[in-house]
């Protein structure tokens, strides 16, 4: 039979993974609204960062100028509300972010 400060121990995990999903699912529900609010070629951006292309790989995929490529990208972190790639990444993920289109392109 475990000792009491077995339990104790057991019960602080369980309330901790369980204020974990609270947190996480609050990190979803703000992806999901997130993301909602995205435009068509933001979407498309975001889809590109997710395939792991960079500047180069977008700017011949798109066709935009890099003048362009700048300005859209910059319109995809405010219409997320992140301030670098790496956020914007991780709103997708949390949000499980994918359009559809063509998966066969491959930024090598």
């Amino acid at each position: 039979m475990p000792d009491n400060d077995a339990k104790g121990e057991a019960w602080g995990f369980a309330r901790n993974a369980q204020a974990q999903t609270r947190d996480l699912d609050h990190l979803t529900e703000d992806a999901l609204r997130r993301v909602a609010r995205l435009s068509p070629p933001s979407g498309v951006l975001l889809d590109l960062l997710l395939d792991g292309y960079g500047a180069r790989d977008m700017l011949a995929t798109t066709g935009f100028a890099p003048a362009q490529l700048d300005e859209a990208l910059a319109a995809l972190f405010a219409e997320l509300d992140a301030g670098s790639t790496t956020d914007a990444i991780r709103i997708a993920i949390y949000a499980d972010y994918r359009r559809s289109r063509d998966r066969s392109v491959s930024p090598d």
